[in-house]
């Protein structure tokens, strides 16, 4: 493999052309106008709720405790277009009641509110596409930057969770931009590139507590590349050098309680009481230091702690039809292999082979290590929590795959044009395939595991129903004109805010299971309660009350008379089946 030391005059440029740069750049538009079309199409999701006016408060009073449990750059960033034009909301509320509030206020026009914030969201995902485009034409050229571009811009996982407002696009893009300003610094180690990586870093941490990963990954890259230096370089300047990286880690810890305004920032260690066995641990091992000052914002460490509180408690967790509160070890490697698509699959498969045997263009051993170290290490540590509820938890490692994969782009550029047209038109057709169930690209899954339908059998919670699709039940009941459905739905989005007259299913795990029936009727139920999801379901009196396990499944022994986003499925139940369904609680 090519050497890191080698100058970078020896190596190849990257080819430039003007026609690819077009194809990258209508790639990009298509995919923004995509991702436009599904947030306008999609319902409030389920932490979206209060996500956008969380971010709003954070800009109106400058007060970040409204919602610890994420770091709110974000969130204020999809709450700008709001701020910008005047729009209120309260100061008393915290957490999800934010939401509520917010619904509450803007009765008729709160969907318009979420689809602005979930276009500035998608501006995240553009500038991903932008830096993953550019870094894989620095590594392989005009072929491997619009590979990249297109498996980037075809998956609907990102396009999926780029169009709704939750931190996953932009941990995506900070992981991402992250990495590529360390690649970046680490062939020239200028002060001024430090700086630019530190100012990343910084703001990296305040888009998802995910992000503090990154410190780990790159102290690790560094102890990598520390020992070597260039030709021409002295010992004592190398030495000089070896300062940079532990500035940019404490510079980047002063952006993100910039982040946060330094609201309680240096704040002795002595004062938290942390309730996670996580933080006690820590805390535990500073006991005789109750004085040393934090270098993070007060409710940024408050946020932590909670998180990981939350995180170590018991999750219903499903995999492959089986059900455990513990989680499982190869959960997140198999949610890729039944939510990726099929021509990603195969990319990265041939990608990193070739990546080790003849890497090619300005790929080196150490750029690989930097691809897949956070890879491996992201979903190892994510396999051993018990919280895995979906994709977006790893959404972070797409961008470095598809880099990986946008190793066989090289290829392409040493072959006859019209060889080289053909084959990428055919790649293309079968990367657009992928993209064929939208705008329902949060319920995607491959062929593999049955696609949207029989995805369920394998894999739950946001990787199909997310509560995106209520508005499909209000258009299906003005379609078949019923005034009210019986209705189970996983979602904090009231209902009745669409205008939607429903009961709930009986539950059978209830108090009255023993007398359960089922009257006949028409009946709307999210795929989380299907397939027997515990969770909170909601009342048409504003209130919601916890389900447990199986509390819906009943509905698993009929078949559904439509699939509504491939999210919500309704039944009409006949006389007949009612009184088929009818029996005790065993």
């Amino acid at each position: 493999m090519t050497s890191d030391t080698q100058p970078s005059a020896a190596r190849p440029a990257p080819s430039r052309s003007r026609g690819v740069s077009i194809a990258v750049w209508l790639l990009i538009a298509l995919h923004f106008a995509l991702g436009v079309h599904t947030a306008v199409s999609k319902s409030v999701t389920h932490d979206e709720l209060w996500h956008l006016p969380v971010g709003l408060c954070n800009l109106r009073f400058n007060r970040f405790d409204f919602d610890v449990l994420n770091p709110p750059l974000t969130r204020m960033w999809a709450a700008v277009p709001l701020w910008i034009t005047g729009v209120e909301t309260g100061e008393t509320a915290t957490g999800p009641q934010v939401g509520i509030n917010f619904i509450d206020q803007y009765p008729q026009d709160f969907q318009q509110l979420y689809n602005r914030g979930r276009v500035f969201n998608l501006i995240l995902s553009v500038a991903t596409a932008l830096i993953l485009a550019r870094w894989a034409r620095e590594l392989f050229g005009d072929g491997g930057a619009l590979l990249a571009t297109l498996l980037y811009c075809t998956c609907p996982n990102i396009l999926a969770h780029s169009a709704i407002v939750t931190p996953d696009a932009g941990l995506m893009l900070a992981f991402l931009a992250t990495l590529y300003s360390f690649w970046i610094w680490s062939r020239s180690r200028t002060w001024t590139l430090t700086f630019i990586m530190a100012l990343v870093l910084g703001l990296a941490q305040g888009t998802k507590f995910t992000a503090v990963l990154l410190y780990p990954v790159l102290l690790i890259l560094w102890f990598i590349c520390s020992g070597t230096r260039g030709p021409d370089e002295s010992a004592q300047r190398s030495r000089g050098k070896f300062w940079q990286m532990p500035v940019a880690f404490l510079t980047s810890l002063l952006v993100l309680s910039a982040v946060y305004q330094f609201h309680g920032s240096f704040r002795p260690l002595g004062s938290y009481r942390f309730t996670s066995s996580a933080m006690q641990s820590v805390a535990t091992l500073l006991q005789s230091a109750p004085w040393l000052p934090l270098p993070f914002p007060e409710d940024y460490l408050v946020g932590i702690d909670e998180q990981r509180r939350i995180m170590e408690s018991p999750h219903p967790v499903f995999l492959d039809g089986t059900w455990s509160v513990a989680g499982f070890p190869a959960y997140y490697p198999r949610t890729l292999l039944y939510k990726i698509p099929h021509p990603l699959h195969v990319c990265v498969a041939l990608g990193l082979i070739l990546c080790l045997i003849k890497p090619g263009g300005q790929m080196t051993r150490r750029t690989l290590v930097m691809l897949l170290l956070p890879i491996l290490l992201l979903l190892g540590i994510a396999g051993t929590t018990a919280m895995q509820l979906g994709v977006r938890y790893v959404l972070p490692l797409l961008p470095l795959m598809i880099l990986i994969a946008s190793r066989l782009g090289l290829a392409w550029n040493g072959w006859p044009t019209i060889a080289r047209r053909t084959a990428g038109a055919l790649v293309a057709l079968i990367c657009f395939a992928s993209l064929r169930h939208h705008p329902h690209h949060l319920a995607y899954f491959n062929e593999y595991a049955g696609g949207p339908v029989g995805g369920r059998n394998h894999l739950l919670d946001s990787n199909i129903d997310w509560g995106q699709d209520l508005h499909l039940v209000k258009q299906f009941m003005n379609d078949q004109q019923l005034e009210s459905i019986g209705l189970a739905y996983f979602g904090t989005l009231p209902p009745t805010s669409l205008g939607i007259d429903y009961e709930v299913p009986p539950d059978l795990t209830g108090d009255t299971a023993s007398t359960w029936s089922l009257p006949p009727g028409w009946y709307a139920v999210s795929v989380n309660f299907v397939m027997g999801r515990p969770h909170l379901v909601p009342h048409p009196d504003g209130t919601a009350s916890p389900v447990d396990l199986h509390a819906f499944s009943y509905f698993q022994r009929l078949e559904p008379v439509a699939r509504l986003g491939y999210s919500i499925d309704v039944y009409h139940v006949t006389p007949e089946q009612s009184g088929q369904l009818v029996q005790p609680l065993h």
